[in-house]
């Protein structure tokens, strides 16, 4: 279960973002590098610029996992001075091949073999002389300047990748206060330590986010950062190391200088999901001689993620779930999903599947899937996995039958787990939750804590269908007029349920019914809620819903058949809901102690620069006048980073249970950033 909730903190430090994506082929080294002599952000990105004899003094450096064969080079996105030149292209400082004139991509004539490791690539376009006009051999004695180029990413033609992620722009965080004996010759100043140059717009900040993404779950190892320079600090408490984060955990510091090597942060350990990630280098605030805040300036060439996939557990079991009860006239639903052991969906599987039932009744049917099932009667029918069902596949059951059923699921050599495949007890008369707002029978959606189901946003119409089977394939309604309905919600996740209860608004109001923690649903227990029914054609009751917590939770209802003259029989009608989540409204972060609340520049200090403080997060649930603005679900002002329009939540109830779910959910905290008071001296407590 996952919710997706929005909010914002106010935190003080700068980041900037950059997307930097993984391909499933060849090697791309992704990052907007300029080789040449002229400095001009309009035409190049970045404008300033890394000379050609730099460049191949310096190349790029870039990491393979194994052995691979290069054929060719292309530059992404390829920006040329004079686009009649020739690309160079230089692997471990070694000549290879010279492309074709105005040609954006160089093939080999003899393909390169490297072997697994660190390597390096130089590159640059020819020289020019003429007032620049006329493309010449460098080593030629005419030739005047660099025929610039710039491009976005260099991309390594070969019929293998790498499980490693190659960020290749050189990038420089600081406020340019460190000028130091220089380790990188700078396009301007021999005394500057970074590159690119502080003294235009590519001066990013005090802190630097770069995105990347895996395509795999995999364990992230090794960070690697190429011609690190860092010129000042020594770890100590007024010279702090630079720190580095994969999606807000620390992953090490860059804790020495070496302007000529790399540094590793190794033993990482960190494991993470397929999708995006990023990767945080933080400066650190040092004291600094009159009133002035030093963030200090470093700068590297390349960074390098290594990281081992995790191979992908293979399937183990099918998981079959449904309610439990079905009513003779109408398809169940019937949720099948491929696990491996650990009882995760094997997304990825595309085998064969067999279905039977074990009493030989029933026919299959398709509600959402998209591979091909094929119906044979009986009970029995086959159905192939196919890569957009994702290991899960909803099918619908008809058994004309008053019996319990066990659905039986294999491929012939793996099954369903008898722990999660639970009798189905198909009956003549019972209940049936539908959502007239959806097109699929049953399917309660998404809820907001505390908010009625018919309330916008997200309102929904829901309803208690009574249904009788008149012939064991039509149906009708089994109730009509005022009925008292027996009804009662379980607790499938958190698993055990909280004092709060979920309400039910028929045709008396709001009614509460008791909750059950999962597995232990009582409906002798259960609470009667007042629901009007139609007549014969109409076999629906229309209800609202509202529950004052968070978390997956299912409804069950239950009437007892009476004798014409209104006498017990002991038979009862049973329905149960799908499963469905609640999620909290939004959350109220508070910072205990005092002056934790400044509304600008001028208020009182809470703490200087690099104290630890706690933040606390509270799960609220819904209110209208705090969603009165846009009306979407969300606290008014909470999705934008200005903190002076936030809903208060203060007074909105809490939802206990959220955090306690089977894998605990976790709050992201964004921070954004304030500057300080300008012109005036930094807190010293």
């Amino acid at each position: 279960m996952r919710y997706i909730l929005l909010f914002s903190i106010t935190i003080f430090f700068v980041s900037i973002f950059v997307h930097i994506p993984i391909v499933n082929a060849n090697v791309l080294l992704k990052g907007y590098q300029h080789i040449g002599d002229d400095e001009d952000a309009t035409s190049y990105t970045p404008g300033d610029y890394v000379t050609r004899s730099l460049f191949l003094n310096y190349p790029t450096n870039f990491h393979i996992t194994q052995e691979l064969t290069i054929t060719g080079v292309k530059l992404n996105n390829l920006v040329w001075q004079l686009n009649n030149g020739k690309l160079r292209i230089f692997i471990d400082d070694t000549f290879i091949s010279t492309g074709i004139q105005g040609n954006d991509t160089v093939y080999f004539d003899s393909p390169v073999d490297l072997n697994p490791g660190n390597h390096t690539i130089g590159i640059h376009a020819g020289c020019l002389n003429n007032g620049g006009q006329q493309v010449k051999n460098c080593s030629s004695p005419s030739r005047i300047q660099d025929n610039d180029i710039s491009f976005s990413a260099i991309t390594l033609l070969s019929n293998k990748n790498s499980n490693s992620i190659n960020l290749n722009e050189r990038r420089h965080i600081g406020d340019t206060n460190d000028p130091e004996d220089d380790h990188y010759s700078d396009v301007l100043a021999e005394f500057q330590a970074w590159y690119p140059d502080p003294f235009d717009e590519s001066i990013e900040g005090d802190s630097l986010d770069i995105s990347f993404s895996l395509n795999e779950e995999s364990i992230i190892e090794t960070i690697i950062f190429y011609r690190f320079r860092d010129l000042d600090n020594d770890g100590s408490p007024n010279q702090p190391f630079p720190e580095v984060f994969i999606d807000g955990n620390k992953t090490g510091e860059l804790d020495h200088e070496v302007p000529n090597g790399s540094i590793s942060l190794n033993n990482i350990n960190m494991q993470r999901q397929p999708g995006n990630h990023t990767i945080e280098i933080e400066g650190k605030l040092r004291p600094s001689s009159g009133c002035d805040i030093d963030y200090d300036d470093i700068s590297w060439d390349d960074i390098i993620i290594l990281y081992t996939p995790i191979p992908f557990p293979q399937l183990d079991h099918f998981a079959i779930q449904h309610d439990g009860h079905a009513i003779n006239c109408q398809r169940e639903k019937i949720t099948i999903e491929a696990h491996n052991s650990a009882h995760e969906i094997v997304t990825d599987y595309n085998g064969t599947m067999f279905l039977s039932t074990n009493s030989s009744h029933g026919d299959w049917s398709s509600f959402d899937a998209y591979g091909d099932l094929s119906n044979s009667g009986s009970g029995q029918a086959t159905y192939d996995f196919v890569a957009s069902d994702n290991g899960t596949i909803v099918l619908g059951l008809r058994d004309t039958y008053v019996e319990t059923i066990d659905i039986n699921a294999t491929d012939g050599s793996t099954s369903e787990d008898p722990s999660e495949d639970r009798p189905l007890h198909f009956e003549r008369s019972g209940f049936e939750f539908t959502n007239s707002t959806t097109s699929s029978q049953g399917e309660i959606r998404v809820q907001i804590s505390g908010k009625p189901s018919s309330t916008p946003p997200y309102s929904q119409d829901l309803q208690l269908m009574a249904v009788n089977s008149t012939n064991g394939s039509d149906c009708e309604a089994a109730l009509n007029g005022t009925i008292n309905v027996e009804m009662a919600f379980e607790c499938i996740d958190p698993r055990n349920c909280t004092s709060r209860q979920v309400s039910i608004n028929g045709t008396s109001g709001w009614q509460d019914i008791p909750g059950f923690d999962e597995g232990n649903v009582d409906m002798d227990a259960s609470s009667e809620v007042l629901l009007k029914f139609g007549n014969q054609t109409d076999a629906t009751a229309q209800f609202d819903l509202k529950y004052p917590d968070a978390g997956k939770i299912k409804l069950y209802a239950r009437y007892e058949l009476l004798t014409k003259n209104g006498s017990s029989t002991g038979n009862y009608m049973y329905g149960a809901s799908n499963e469905f989540v609640v999620r909290p409204f939004g959350f109220e972060v508070n910072l205990p102690g005092t002056n934790s609340s400044a509304t600008d520049a001028n208020g009182t200090p809470f703490k200087k620069a690099g104290a630890n403080f706690t933040v606390e997060a509270t799960a609220k649930c819904w209110n209208s006048t705090d969603d009165a603005t846009n009306t979407d679900g969300i606290p008014d002002g909470h999705g934008d980073q200005d903190p002076e329009n936030n809903a208060d939540l203060s007074d909105n109830l809490i939802t206990p249970n959220f955090g306690n779910e089977t894998d605990p959910e976790k709050v992201d905290l964004k921070l954004k950033a304030h500057l300080w008071k300008p012109n005036s001296p930094p807190a010293t407590d």
